[in-house]
């Protein structure tokens, strides 16, 4: 069935019972953009971008230029190791450095670690970037708000990212569709620690019914550990069937949103107790 749209949702997660972090990968490659006034120094604006992406992973972002985040990336040329131009563009007097930044993410956890944080204090914003592939419907803002809805009642902060949205096959089969989205926000996005990915795929049933088939999976990034796996069919009947659409698209919406946000706090609540 041909895919009518994308639905993305970005969420960062607020809470007070603090997370153990994972064992960070040495090496990571991380890509980044630098744009100065010139090439040496669009080079070394990209370095520290993906020093900050790792460095997000661990620590809280802040621009504070006293607070522990600017301090550590002001070092962002302790923890580079290759750096490998992948384009270059000018426009209006700034040049723009494409660039892949081999990060030694292992060391900036240490390096956290050793400013005595105890663990309720790192990563109290955890990020969680939830990418929906929705088949069959173009109304994509009513799973937005579904989505939306159920993640603020659970204290999500909700932001968008088209950065990602750009780079989504969207002809690839379901089990295609979960394995390149998790390798991608793995590898080009590193400072998303969570993401919730899958499809809704809804289809008419007659002249006023309509059917629908969930399938979502929240996934620890920094693990790669599935948090929770929500798969269910809904039906529903309206007056025609572009209600019938309507409301089978609010209820696979909002059923799969309330639980994955649920079973997701109580995945990190349960790893920050440990």
């Amino acid at each position: 069935m041909k895919i009518s749209f994308w639905a993305l949702v970005m969420s960062c997660l607020f809470f007070l019972s603090g997370f153990e972090i994972v064992h960070a990968e040495s090496m990571v490659a991380v890509q980044a953009v630098g744009v100065e006034s010139n090439e040496s120094q669009a080079v070394e604006s990209a370095k520290r971008q993906a020093v900050e992406k790792i460095l997000a992973r661990f620590l809280a972002p802040s621009k504070d230029p006293n607070s522990d985040f600017q301090k550590i990336s002001a070092r962002y040329r302790e923890f580079v190791g290759g750096f490998e131009i992948t384009k270059k563009q000018k426009s209006n007097g700034k040049i723009s450095i494409y660039s892949k930044v081999q990060v030694d993410a292992e060391k900036i956890q240490s390096t956290v670690q050793s400013l005595g944080k105890s663990a309720q204090e790192l990563n109290e914003d955890l990020e969680a970037c939830f990418l929906i592939r929705v088949v069959g419907s173009n109304d994509n803002a009513r799973v937005y708000r579904s989505c939306n809805d159920s993640f603020q009642r659970m204290g999500f902060r909700v932001v968008n990212s088209d950065e990602v949205l750009t780079q989504i096959d969207g002809d690839s089969s379901s089990e295609k569709f979960f394995d390149r989205l998790t390798q991608l926000v793995y590898q080009d996005f590193p400072e998303i620690t969570m993401a919730v990915i899958g499809e809704i795929e809804v289809e008419k049933s007659g002249e006023d019914g309509a059917n629908s088939i969930v399938h979502l999976r929240a996934i620890d990034m920094l693990s790669r550990r599935v948090i929770a796996d929500f798969q269910e069919t809904y039906r529903a009947r309206g007056s025609n069937s572009d209600e019938s659409i309507m409301l089978v698209l609010d209820k696979s919406a909002k059923n799969s949103s309330e639980t994955l946000a649920d079973k997701s706090i109580n995945y990190f609540r349960k790893e920050g107790s440990r």
